[in-house]
């Protein structure tokens, strides 16, 4: 469904602020804590929600869910050697606008499907696709770039991902936001044909919890930063073209094990929700960039459309 459509059946979208000021821009992207690393997570099977909690670790699935009990224990059970999450502050304006016709593809719950409860925290995982060299681009802030994230809010954006950025040498790099402060590039090293999983979850008192693993190295980082912005209104599994540049080209993306919650309950990602559409013009007259299949199990895949890179007309 393309934007304007979208819009149209997520209706009185108002984003909830707590009204606290953004951070002094010392310490705007410094994380408040940093988890203890944990060394040996072999009791990962029999760990409590308060244990897996207190040690920066995503909820367990219920047993009702054996899929994503299957998943969950996949993911957690490899994150064996932890990291901090050395942070490096984005320039510029904020890369990922919440408001754009065309950017975006993939899949957005908007809470007035949930009875307007407030969503508190998402998760996805995919393989990192590879991206083309362009040797126009130097600057991984400002290049070109297959983005996949997963968060919660509209007007104010809780969110976190893995960029493959079409720089001279491609690079590819983890990073969380707040939006509309900027991107914060931290969590550990990820490369193409890795597996990343990324949680989000809005704990309270302005505080937002990521745990960032990229499930290949079993490398992760957990940590808690500043939520100044809190959006509450929509659960967001989205791939993008940041900053209104061209989507480079990439291998199909299946984005799998998407789950959002509200308070303490979780549910599984399902077709029930808004599909976005990507498109070279940010409307229905464009081509199609690339488009999310039907949501089945929790997952859905993105497949890049065309032989080659389109600029933004929009």
């Amino acid at each position: 469904m393309y934007f304007a459509a979208a819009l149209a059946v997520i209706p009185n979208i108002v984003a909830f602020s707590s009204g606290a000021p953004a951070p002094p821009r010392a310490t705007w992207c410094q994380p408040l804590r940093v988890f203890t690393p944990v060394t040996d997570l072999r009791t990962e099977r029999a760990a409590g929600q308060d244990w897996l909690a207190a040690n920066g670790f995503p909820p367990r699935p219920p047993a009702s869910r054996p899929d994503a009990v299957r998943l969950w224990l996949n993911v957690i059970s490899r994150a064996r050697r932890f990291v901090a999450p050395d942070p490096v502050c984005g320039t510029g304006r904020s890369r990922r606008a919440t408001v754009y016709s065309g950017n975006w593809g993939g899949h957005v719950v908007p809470k007035s499907d949930y009875g307007n409860a407030s969503f508190t925290a998402t998760q996805s995982e995919w393989v990192q696709p590879a991206v083309p060299a362009d040797s126009g681009y130097t600057n991984y802030n400002n290049a070109p770039a297959v983005s996949l994230w997963t968060g919660v809010g509209v007007t104010n954006l809780m969110q976190a991902g893995a960029d493959s950025i079409a720089t001279a040498t491609p690079r590819y790099k983890f990073w969380t936001e707040d939006y509309p402060q900027n991107i914060i590039w931290e969590g550990p090293a990820i490369g193409p044909g890795q597996t990343a999983y990324v949680y989000t979850e809005n704990v309270g008192g302005n505080q937002a919890h990521y745990f960032l693993e990229n499930v290949t190295t079993g490398v992760y980082s957990a940590f808690i930063n500043a939520l100044p912005y809190v959006g509450t209104d929509a659960a967001n599994f989205v791939i993008e073209r940041p900053d209104g540049d061209y989507l480079p080209s990439f291998s199909p993306v299946t984005v799998k094990d998407n789950h959002f919650w509200q308070n303490h309950s979780s549910y599984q990602l399902t077709s029930a929700n808004v599909k976005w559409i990507m498109t070279s013009s940010c409307g229905p007259g464009g081509t199609v960039l690339t488009a999310p299949s039907e949501v089945s199990g929790g997952q859905f895949t993105d497949n890049w459309s065309h032989s080659r890179p389109f600029a933004n007309n929009c």
